[in-house]
């Protein structure tokens, strides 16, 4: 089956983390035999005209809905499936993260892991498109594009939510029809990136993979949360690019065990990162 892996982010300014993390996806598409393309600020293309550069406090409901359309664009022409991945998604172990075929349709398994107002440790499961696959002729893809058009006309740009057209549009539709789910990135908040970072709190990450209840190979680093300060992401303990980046180099070296809160070898050194 004549596959595709697609990611898009901003043509100027890349971090030198985010480009490592695309890097990791490249490799993988390769490993794979897939075709690997890289789109810029052309993403916006494929969405209505009529709805770029509305106002709004986010750009994400229109990637949201323009990388529906470059998937719709590229099954129309040569590929047989098309993959979306976030450009901020890591791939630490190439040999173990796969994609099957056969699915027709599949979306990424999230458990975002929180501290609630008491500090008590949550976690709650949804569906988002950090990862998305389609294969030609699922109308789930027509759907998608349908509905993420109708809601954006619907409701004024600056009301949206920056999850409407993505994680709260599958993840409220996941609880109306059955939705298939790949479980193999896990979706890291700010407050587990800080923990593998500084190996603090392992029992946090150690609590995260549990209620996965799933083995992963890949990380959505979330880079919309980790760039400002947010509840998700106080200002205390937030990490630079420079650490997120060093934070990648041991997840990879280590294929992912800092993730799971385990103690490691590390440079001579044993410990949590």
């Amino acid at each position: 089956m004549r596959t595709i892996v697609i990611q898009s982010y901003r043509d100027t300014q890349v971090e030198p983390w985010v480009r490592r993390c695309m890097q990791t996806v490249k490799d993988w598409a390769r490993h794979r035999g897939y075709d690997y393309e890289f789109v810029g600020d052309a993403l916006f293309d494929f969405m209505p005209a009529r709805m770029r550069n509305k106002n709004g406090p986010s750009l994400l409901p229109q990637t949201d809905m323009a990388r529906l359309g470059l998937l719709h664009d590229r099954l129309n022409r040569n590929y047989e499936r098309a993959i979306w991945l976030d450009a901020d998604v890591l791939v630490f172990d190439q040999a173990a993260f796969a994609i099957h075929d056969g699915c027709g349709a599949l979306f990424c398994h999230e458990v975002w892991t929180s501290l609630n107002a008491e500090g008590e440790l949550t976690h709650w499961r949804g569906i988002n498109n950090a990862l998305m696959m389609f294969e030609r002729g699922h109308p789930l893809l027509d759907f998608l594009r349908f509905a993420t058009i109708q809601l954006h006309d619907h409701f004024d740009a600056a009301a949206l939510s920056r999850t409407a057209l993505g994680t709260d549009l599958l993840t409220k539709l996941g609880r109306v029809i059955p939705l298939r789910v790949h479980t193999q990135v896990a979706c890291l908040s700010p407050l587990l990136i800080r923990a593998a970072y500084y190996g603090d709190h392992p029992e946090w990450l150690r609590s995260h993979a549990t209620e996965r209840g799933q083995p992963f190979h890949a990380a959505n680093l979330c880079r919309a949360l980790l760039s400002s300060v947010s509840p998700f992401n106080p200002a205390q303990g937030a990490l630079n690019s420079g650490q997120i980046l060093q934070l990648i180099e041991q997840v990879i070296e280590t294929r992912g065990s800092v993730l799971f809160g385990e103690a490691v070898q590390v440079d001579g050194l044993t410990g949590h990162l």
